[in-house]
């Protein structure tokens, strides 16, 4: 049911993302997403805008929940250090961080983080299979296993677009996690820098550094889920 009394503005620079609704309520900018776009009494555009492609669940799934758990960071449901979870694999730089992330744990003592989903570096002996570790039309289910995890990597897959960031930041704060993220710094501009670690993929070694403080100092980590 769609019960929502206001209006939705939906954003997004990825066509093919949304499943078009005639819902008086929705108004849809962005790029036609499949061929009934011209059927519906939405509008296009084209700007550069700040865009959470994985928003789209919002009004197809449960959008409360999903606003509840952006508003205010959730209670974790376990403890364990970071969880993985990407399923496109020909993304180096994303593979490249976790390579690292392994790397720092094995240097610390810190217990390596699982890859859930099909990419796990080089590092097979990590893979954990859940089917619930999944994005897009699951995305409270994929929120759910974040959830176990005390940080969790977020990093986008396309480089040199200074204003999509998507789902994949998105799921990581609504879990109550931590994300360590690496996409365009316009991020900034919407989300506190100090409730996140922002992983800049040409200087990655103060995030890691941080990393390993905040999974060192318990104060230092509560702080940042304040």
């Amino acid at each position: 049911s769609f019960d929502f009394k206001g209006t939705i503005i939906f954003f997004a620079s990825e066509g093919g993302q949304l499943l078009v609704t005639n819902n008086p309520s929705v108004i849809y900018v962005g790029p036609s997403p499949n061929k009934n776009y011209e059927k519906t009494n939405n509008v296009k555009i084209k700007a550069k805008i700040t865009s959470f492609h994985g928003a789209w669940n919002l009004i197809r799934g449960d959008w409360k929940e999903q606003i509840k758990r952006l508003q205010t960071r959730q209670p974790l449901s376990g403890n364990r250090f970071l969880a993985y979870i990407y399923g496109n694999c020909r993304r180096k730089e994303r593979e490249d961080i976790y390579n690292s992330i392994i790397d720092l744990c094995q240097k610390n003592n810190l217990p390596l983080p699982p890859a859930y989903a099909k990419c796990h570096g080089n590092h097979p002996e990590t893979y954990v299979s859940d089917p619930d570790a999944v994005g897009y039309t699951t995305e409270l289910r994929t929120q759910a296993v974040m959830s176990k995890h005390k940080f969790v990597l977020a990093v986008e897959g396309k480089r040199g677009v200074d204003f999509l960031h998507s789902e994949k930041l998105i799921n990581a704060f609504a879990s109550g996690s931590i994300p360590i993220y690496s996409g365009p710094k316009t991020v900034f501009k919407i989300f506190r820098p100090e409730s996140f670690i922002y992983l800049d993929i040409k200087k990655p070694q103060q995030a890691l550094d941080t990393l390993i403080h905040l999974a060192t100092d318990v104060n230092a980590y509560n702080a940042m889920r304040a």
